[in-house]
């Protein structure tokens, strides 16, 4: 990390107020402008914690944080929630309390008598214990990948994956709100299709790599890799398209046979569906994978482009890749559940 964005936040912050703290689009477009295109990973992270709160916090401290520990409480927030590694956590909470005057202590790890304050998981108020009883209550369907090899990419180049389970559709509204209850986040706001308005089963989408990845963890499950994701998507045979070689409009919504004004319920276009039963993988939103598709900078997102109509974007090997910061009304997710190491 280059600390020399620090002192142009400081530089943003004493210029702009405190209002910047509660509106992370306009602090973004002032740092982008101050830093002339400079230390982008550096801005993703401080807005990540802005959207976290942490700004917030150092600037008012919650009642019963005092400074000693309210580093090490943010710092644990940030690895937590944002799937964010201990040291780039550290660094966030250090920048910000830098640029706001506040002062830490040397130690930002969690002390020895401080516990964290877990939050009691209830899904539609019923009190759960364990990943499986979730999984349960929240009705996500899981399918099986056996152990083998596989043919990936464009070039078909033999993989070898151990055995996993993904999800059959995508993570749906319903299913995201839930956690979001559960873990204090604000709900995404509905995109143009209105998913608030009784359309509980279409994919979440909106949602960052960071906020998709920690749903994962909550569930004691991940984003799966982009291998992962291409395997449950054509099988072991390098299949074009889930439903096989040749393209099908009627195997997935495409802009070529109707208007997208909005992404299809998970269980749509059954046909479509890949050689293990698993729905959505072409035709419906991209979703999140944990894999770079820029090292430090740009995730993969996978499958999706309902909106188009060249047959190309709907094939398998298809790759995109986003800002994980970022949110779209085209990207959502779906998670794997590997098997435990031998």
């Amino acid at each position: 990390m280059d600390n020399r964005v620090i002192d142009i936040l400081k530089t943003v912050i004493r210029q702009y107020g405190d209002g910047l703290l509660i509106d992370a689009k306009r602090c973004r477009s002032l740092l982008q402008d101050h830093c002339g295109g400079a230390y982008a990973r550096e801005i993703k992270l401080l807005l990540v914690a802005l959207e976290e709160g942490v700004a917030t916090d150092l600037r008012t401290p919650p009642a019963g944080f005092p400074t000693t520990i309210l580093g090490a409480r943010l710092v644990d927030r940030l690895v937590t929630e944002r799937y964010l590694d201990q040291a780039a956590a550290a660094w966030i909470v250090r920048a910000w309390a830098d640029a706001l005057g506040v002062s830490l202590p040397t130690s930002l790890t969690m002390a020895g008598d401080v516990t964290r304050t877990a939050k009691q998981p209830a899904i539609n108020n019923t009190p759960v214990s364990t990943e499986t009883e979730k999984l349960a209550l929240l009705g996500i369907e899981l399918i099986p990948i056996p152990t083998g090899d596989f043919l990936y990419g464009e070039k078909k180049e033999r993989k070898h994956l151990s055995a996993y389970e993904i999800m059959k559709y995508p993570v749906t509204v319903a299913q995201y709100r839930e956690f979001c209850i559960a873990t204090g986040r604000s709900i995404p706001p509905p995109p143009d299709w209105k998913w608030q308005d009784g359309q509980d089963n279409h994919p979440a989408v909106s949602i960052t790599w960071y906020d998709a990845a920690a749903f994962g963890a909550w569930l004691g499950m991940a984003l799966p890799t982009e291998e992962e994701w291409e395997k449950a998507a054509r099988g072991t045979d390098g299949r074009e398209y889930p439903w096989g070689n040749d393209w099908d409009a009627s195997k997935c919504r495409n802009s070529s046979k109707a208007a997208c004004a909005m992404f299809y319920v998970t269980w749509g276009y059954e046909k479509g569906a890949s050689p293990y039963g698993v729905h959505g993988m072409a035709g419906n939103v991209c979703e999140w994978c944990d894999s770079w598709y820029k090292v430090n900078s740009m995730r993969v997102a996978r499958g999706g482009c309902s909106y188009s109509s060249s047959p190309d974007c709907f094939k398998a090997s298809y790759r995109e890749g986003y800002d994980p910061t970022l949110t779209k009304s085209t990207v959502g997710f779906r998670c794997v559940l590997r098997s435990p190491a031998p």
